[in-house]
């Protein structure tokens, strides 16, 4: 295999143990994630709780696309073109935004007072955590009605001045029939800072004058408890309202070039969001036939204005032809006479038609509209051919040109009488029968539809959320953490080697919980196949071979700081040594909060500061036996005043060389370095210094100083040792334990 291929596989080895190792990272955290997964759960469960439910109604419109049927009822009259202005097309675009619009809304809010809110104390989201209350909120014409278990509050009328529209009123009820009405925040609202609280009677129409306007309020109540909790009243401007309802109804066509509407409404009340969809449908309709009927409605209006002109018009006409007729007895007359009367005739009676048209027209249309345009080019083409016409008239005799005057008037208006008649008839029916160019195919009708919140939902996505969450911070915590990691950054920091790396010992934590304050279980005794005992040994192989060269036998393990296993480490590797067959003696040199005695079961005995401060205590009587053979315990005894006094005492150092002497290996456990000059002090009687530094816990910065500290006292440190590694959580070297092999029985 060549070198780049060798890299390769390398490569990829090491991505694949990047992974493994970052699923243990995650399985070692797994009670944080656990943790976060709870966390988003309860909030999800309070969410829940405080959220109100949101529900939906449907219903559907059927918009149709009709042409009105007045052009087919005037037709062949000059009025046909009335017809044009009944004709209506819906396309359902056209339909969705009228259903929308203010025009149609606005007539909902008002119809059904949606423009009042009203909730209590109750209704608010704290108080719904602890206590939810079944509230009912109706809308009708009347007024709106608060309904619980407890209470009833209907306000039947409620009218304020402009400046308060949009403010909240606190409504508070008194044991005796009256109540409080106090505007809130009316600091705030210029005009009214000094205004006072208002009392009414339940009942009784309230009358208040406020500002520039008046307030009035109807209120009924009815209860079975007298002490209620406050209500909030509000009047909304009509703009707002009418945003509420358009914020959740939602309106489309379903399929293409169908004109079928379909309505959604959403709301918190089940009986409010189905009484607001039927109120918009009816509104609707009712405007689609208004709509519809309006332009025939104006038509037959101006009829009625005309017919009795015309007719007074067609008698005066008549009396005036027939007194002639008597008077001058005349006949029939003549052939071009008669011809000349004809065109007379229609000519008058188209002149009246037009300018009829052109009245209905004006009153909708400005006068360049086209068909204004048009009319008035009609009328000055009739006005110059009745111009030649009468020319032709006054050239006709005197009796002759007088009797076609007057037979003319007759004709003319007979025509139009019998057209208008005619026509006022027609459009009579067509009223009558004028339906809506939309219907109704399905009313709202109240539904459990939930829109939200969705619990099942809501609890899943909490538990997803939780432990993408807890793996966020698993992650985060392993890698931003400022505790030691990897032995290559130590050993260049400090110069140092590490001579052992101790993993975390899952069997000593179980000890630690099962067992009580007054032992610690020694995993050296109780598993002797333990990784941590392991790597305990591979340390005792390196003293071994090391203890040749150093100056004596004594081993001092400290540490920066507390709680990084000094003692556990201390205590097992002495185990481990007298497993050997060798003669350890264990000092516990932290005469200040020492536990050495814990982990052998000793009680409290004299010790180390007994034997330093009292001159009559033998050294004999202060080495203690313990289970494993060959090693003996020198425990911390009784805490002194003045424990670094003590160690520098003659009688320390003879000690220490008396126990040289004896023993194959003096172990001694001192204080953290940064924490008490003890460790100073017996430093420089040890032959072999290790510093002990826990994984992802003791800062680089600290293992500096207190390796600088040991300098200074003039003790070398021989080696490091790496404590407290977790299996799956170091990048760097956690192959090494992740294989336990045990001695297979």
């Amino acid at each position: 295999m060549t070198a780049l291929n060798l890299q390769q596989e390398n490569k990829k080895n090491d991505e694949i143990i990047d992974i493994a190792t970052l699923f243990r990272v995650i399985l070692l955290n797994k009670l944080l994630i656990g943790v976060s997964v709870l966390f988003f759960v309860f909030a999800a469960v309070l969410y829940l709780r405080v959220t109100q439910p949101v529900y939906s109604v449907n219903g559907l419109v059927q918009v149709e696309s009709n042409r009105s049927v007045v052009d087919g009822l005037l037709g062949g009259s000059g009025l046909s073109t009335l017809a044009n202005l009944a004709d209506v097309k819906s396309p359902a675009d056209t339909e969705i935004q009228l259903l929308k619009s203010r025009f149609i809304l606005g007539d909902v809010v008002r119809n059904l007072n949606l423009d009042i809110v009203l909730f209590s104390d109750k209704d608010r989201w704290y108080r719904r955590l602890l206590h939810p209350v079944a509230a009912k909120l109706d809308y009708a014409k009347d007024g709106v009605r608060y309904t619980t278990a407890e209470q009833v509050v209907e306000i039947r009328k409620f009218n304020l001045p402009d400046a308060l529209l949009n403010q909240t009123f606190k409504l508070n009820f008194l044991t005796d029939g009256r109540y409080t009405l106090e505007l809130l925040n009316k600091s705030e609202i210029p005009g009214f800072e000094n205004q006072a609280v208002i009392v009414g009677s339940v009942g009784h129409l309230l009358t208040q004058s406020m500002g520039d306007g008046t307030l009035q309020l109807l209120v009924q109540k009815s209860t079975s408890n007298p002490t209620l909790d406050s209500m909030y009243l509000t009047k909304r401007n009509l703009f707002r309202a009418v945003q509420n309802i358009d914020d959740n109804l939602f309106i489309t066509e379903q399929g293409k070039q169908t004109g079928i509407l379909a309505l959604i409404y959403k709301g918190v009340n089940q009986d409010s969001i189905q009484q607001t969809l039927n109120e918009v449908m009816r509104s609707y309709l009712a405007q689609n036939v208004a709509n519809r009927t309006e332009d025939t409605q104006q038509t037959l209006k101006f009829l009625d204005d005309q017919l009795p002109q015309l007719r007074a018009d067609l008698e005066s006409s008549e009396d005036r032809y027939n007194q002639f007729r008597e008077k001058n007895k005349t006949i029939d007359p003549e052939k071009e006479a008669a011809l000349l009367l004809q065109q007379s005739v229609e000519l008058k009676t188209k002149r009246v038609e037009l300018e009829q048209q052109a009245t209905l027209l004006g009153q909708k249309y400005t006068a360049n509209f086209p068909q204004m345009l048009q009319v008035k080019a009609q009328l000055a083409a009739l006005d110059q051919d009745d111009k030649t016409l009468e020319l032709r008239v006054q050239a006709m005799p005197e009796l002759q040109r007088k009797y076609l005057q007057l037979y003319r008037d007759v004709q003319v208006n007979t025509v139009l009488y019998t057209n208008l008649l005619n026509s006022y008839q027609q459009l009579k029916v067509l009223k009558a029968g004028k339906t809506a160019t939309a219907r109704v195919l399905e009313q709202a009708i109240k539904s459990d539809n939930l829109i939200k919140p969705k619990k099942a939902l809501v609890l899943l996505l909490s538990v997803i959320l939780g432990v993408v969450v807890g793996v966020i911070l698993v992650i985060f915590k392993n890698l931003f953490s400022a505790g030691v990691k990897d032995i290559a950054e130590i050993e260049a920091k400090t110069g140092v080697s590490v001579v052992a790396t101790v993993p975390r010992s899952l069997y000593q934590r179980r000890m630690f919980r099962h067992h009580d304050e007054q032992r610690i279980g020694l995993i050296a005794a109780d598993d002797l196949e333990d990784l941590a005992v392991e790597s305990l040994r591979s340390l005792r192989t390196v003293v071994h071979f090391s203890v040749v060269k150093a100056r004596n036998n004594i081993i001092l393990f400290t540490g920066p700081s507390p709680e990084i296993g000094k003692t556990f480490v201390s205590a097992n590797f002495a185990a481990v040594c007298a497993q050997m067959g060798k003669s350890v003696v264990l000092i516990d040199g932290d005469i200040r909060r020492g536990h050495l005695n814990k982990y052998f079961n000793v009680g409290k005995v004299q010790g180390l500061a007994d034997y330093l401060g009292q001159d009559d205590v033998q050294l004999d009587h202060v080495c203690n036996p313990t289970s494993i053979t060959g090693l003996s315990l020198i425990t911390k005894g009784s805490a002194p005043s003045n424990p670094s006094e003590l160690l520098l005492t003659g009688r320390f150092n003879t000690m220490m060389s008396t126990l040289s002497e004896k023993y194959d290996y003096v172990i001694i456990d001192s204080p953290p370095i940064l924490a008490a000059a003890d460790a100073a002090i017996i430093a420089r009687m040890a032959g072999m210094v290790f510093m002990v530094v826990r994984y992802a816990q003791t800062h680089v910065r600290e293992l500096e100083l207190s390796l600088a500290r040991l300098s200074q006292a003039g003790a070398s440190v021989e080696g490091i040792v790496l404590n407290d590694i977790q299996r799956g959580k170091s990048y760097g070297y956690d192959y090494q334990y992740s294989y336990q092999y045990r001695t297979r029985k």
